[in-house]
Formats: structure tokens, C-alpha cells, sequence
């Protein structure tokens, strides 16, 4: 995947489509990064979100839910921001708010205000996190030595109830000033009239952009197979190979062969669930920051059987190196490939927070031009060939959860 250009503007008019989506990306936490800055980040964005930042009779919230979708906060994979979707009307309207959001100061008692909310919504997504969710989640500490890859946006309840009025100012501050920060623009406009005011939200930006994507020196390999007792019913079984991260130039070949094994057709479902009726769910998942990340397998199954799963999917992984996918299974991960981009390319939304992260990121800000390209191309040999040299040099770790009180 080649770098792109640094843009911190990136204007693109679809006529017709009625709404205008706008999203503002800022370098966000990487996986190396302490848990607390995903937490202290989201939290910023809420308080920014709720019109903290300036006088309350503003009532920020309220405008943006008036114009359009609202104003939403996004946090991950190595970028951060706002996003929001309005009638083309108010476009010029809303961008100056924004700006006033962004030049804002603090006060003091409305940001503590944001700090409870944004604390109670991380509590509530803590309380409803299912155990895939808490595997996925030892396997990462483990694996990669990290609290933040793959949090919840809000990060955790521990996180934003810990922060200080201090170094919640504190970080404030230096989030206002992060650079680059990029601007996308997607939907019914004209470029010539907006351009100037857009502009003014990026005063200063150094075009440059981000840092190229760098290699990072791997750890020495290090397998394991460990069990954790967990508060729950079920058990679930994470296998994970070390992988790159959603830059690393072979993320076309990781997401088409991703889809390959989790779809209705594919080997997951049909052997794992229907042959063999192990599972209530097995799926494969990217967990990925900038630079690396993992693929994990997770199912979830009663605590009899998780010896025997992991047999069954090792077998699965291996054939899959030696013979490559079915051509059912290829042309189904193809399928689901196409589809998902095609409805992702439709909306605006989509288009302005692309354009925006992927220019923050380092990467190149193509629309899905590159995907189509790669899905015209590839073919069932070189998907096996990617597989079987990812599965010959790491032959994947495997964690147990079980429940409690059981031998």
C-alpha cells in the first residue's frame, strides 16, 4: 500500500447526493501508546462534542442535531476526530462552529460534566462487553503488550474517573495543538465556495503530513497456550497469529482472506458450527494499530469441546496453507469484499472520515479505487501463497477462558 501526499484538505462533490458529511482527524493513539490516552482523547472529543469549550448558551449539541446526524466523536487506528453530516445550506454555518469549537477554551465545570458522562457511557459498554470481547482483549496484553489497541473509544471507566482536573487540562491543551490535522469534505457542494472557509479550520498545518509507516523491530517469537477462569458461563477459545498493522502492505490480501474463512460459506462456519456443531460463534478478526496488530480466531463453546475446536481449527489453518481456499469460498470472499465496499463508497459520511484518517495516517486517500483494482486481480494462488507463508513462521498462540469453579 503506497504512502500518499499529505493533503490537508481533501474536497470531494458527489451532485445528487443531498447531504454534505464532513469529518476533522487529528494523529490519534497508537498501540504503543498508555491505555489513558485513548481514554483522555475520547474524553477530549466529548467535551469538544458537548460545547465545552465555549460559552454554554452556544448549545453546540443542539445546532449539529438540528443541521443534520449530529456531532460524533471517532477514536482508533492511529487517528482521532469529529464527524457530522448536514444539509448543504448549512455547511458554511456549520464549519464556523466548528472552528469555534477547536479555538475554544476550557471551562472548567462543563468539562468535569463531560468527564462523568463520557465515564458512564465507558461503564455501560464495560458491562456489556461478552467474553469474545474480554479474550480478544487478554490475548492483546499478551501478544502485544498493550492496554489501548482495540478499547472501546471511550476507553476504560478506570481511565477517565482517574484523570485530574490537572492533567485533564493538561492533555487538552496539547490536543488542541496536534498536527497535522486534515479535513474531509464529502457530498452536494461547490468546491470554490467552501474551499476558504474550510481552509481556515487548518491554519498552520505543516504539509508534510504524518511520518512515513515504519517497520517495527518484532519481538522474538514467543507461542503459548495458557488458561484464565473467568465470571462467566461460556468458554472461549482466542487462537492469534502475530500480524501487521492496517497500513502493512499486504492488508489487501489480510481483509480478502479474513472474509474468505468468516463467510456462510467458508470453513469457519461450515466445519467449526455445522459439521461438527462446536460453536455458538467462531469468527476471525483484525485487532490492528499502525504498525501491528493480530489476527485472532475466537468461538465460544462449552468447556468440554474447547480441546477438540482447537483442533478442528488448526486442521482448518493448515489445509488452508497447503491447498489454499475453495473456489467457492474465494469467490464468496470476493463477493463480500465488493458488496461491503460498494456500500461503504455510497456514503458520504464514509468518504469525508476516509479521506480525512487516511490523510492523518500516512496512507494513500483513494476512495476504494485501490480495493477494486486489487479484487480484479488476485487470484486463489496468491491468497494461498500469503497464507501459507504467515502460517509457516507463526504457528499462533492459543488462550483459554473457562469459567469459574470448574477443574
Amino acid at each position: 500500500m503506497s504512502l500518499g501526499n499529505f493533503e490537508p484538505l481533501q474536497l470531494d462533490p458527489l451532485p445528487g447526493s443531498g447531504m454534505v458529511s464532513v469529518a476533522l482527524a487529528f494523529p490519534g493513539p497508537e498501540v504503543h501508546e498508555a491505555a489513558g490516552n485513548f481514554g483522555f482523547t475520547a474524553l477530549f472529543l466529548e467535551i469538544l462534542r458537548s460545547g465545552a469549550g465555549i460559552l454554554p448558551e452556544e448549545e453546540i449539541a443542539r445546532k449539529f442535531d438540528e443541521w443534520g446526524s449530529g456531532l460524533h466523536a471517532f477514536c482508533g487506528d492511529g487517528a482521532c476526530g469529529l464527524r457530522y453530516s448536514c444539509l448543504p445550506e448549512v455547511l458554511g454555518e456549520s464549519l464556523r462552529t466548528l472552528r469555534l469549537l477547536m479555538e475554544g477554551r476550557f471551562q472548567l465545570e462543563k468539562s468535569l460534566c463531560a468527564r462523568e458522562s463520557a465515564a458512564r457511557v465507558a461503564l455501560i459498554q464495560e458491562e456489556r462487553d461478552d467474553p469474545s470481547s474480554e479474550g480478544l482483549r487478554q490475548m492483546r496484553r499478551k501478544l502485544l503488550g498493550s492496554e489501548a489497541l482495540g478499547l472501546s473509544p471511550l476507553g476504560s471507566e478506570t481511565d477517565l474517573r482517574s484523570a485530574t482536573e490537572e492533567s485533564l487540562m493538561h492533555f487538552g491543551e496539547q490536543f488542541r495543538e496536534r498536527s497535522p490535522r486534515s479535513l474531509g469534505i464529502s457530498g452536494e457542494f461547490d468546491p470554490d465556495s467552501v474551499r476558504a472557509l474550510a481552509e481556515s479550520l487548518l491554519d498552520g498545518q505543516d504539509p508534510g503530513g504524518r511520518e512515513p509507516l515504519r517497520q517495527v523491530d518484532e519481538e522474538p517469537l514467543q507461542t503459548f497456550r495458557e488458561i484464565v477462569r473467568h465470571p462467566r458461563e461460556q468458554s472461549v477459545v482466542v487462537h492469534a497469529l502475530r500480524s501487521g498493522g492496517y497500513g502493512d502492505s499486504s492488508a489487501h490480501e489480510r481483509q480478502l482472506a479474513l472474509s474468505c474463512l468468516n463467510g456462510l460459506s467458508g470453513p469457519l462456519f461450515e466445519e467449526i458450527r455445522e459439521r461438527h456443531g462446536l460453536a455458538y460463534y467462531s469468527t476471525a478478526r483484525l485487532v490492528a494499530g499502525r504498525d501491528r496488530g493480530l489476527i485472532a480466531f475466537v468461538s465460544g463453546c462449552e468447556e468440554s469441546q474447547t480441546n477438540f475446536l482447537l483442533e478442528r481449527l488448526q486442521e482448518i489453518l493448515q489445509r488452508i496453507a497447503v491447498r489454499g481456499f475453495s473456489e467457492d469460498e474465494f469467490s464468496a470472499g470476493i463477493a463480500q469484499c465488493r458488496s461491503g465496499l460498494l456500500l461503504s463508497r455510497q456514503r458520504s459520511s464514509w468518504r469525508a472520515q476516509r479521506l480525512a484518517v487516511r490523510s492523518v495516517q500516512g496512507l494513500n486517500t483513494d476512495l476504494g479505487e485501490s480495493s477494486e483494482a486489487f479484487y480484479d486481480a488476485v487470484t486463489p494462488g496468491e491468497i494461498k501463497d500469503w497464507w501459507s507463508e504467515k502460517f509457516s513462521v507463526d504457528p499462533g498462540s492459543t488462550l483459554f477462558l473457562l469459567p469459574q469453579g470448574q477443574d
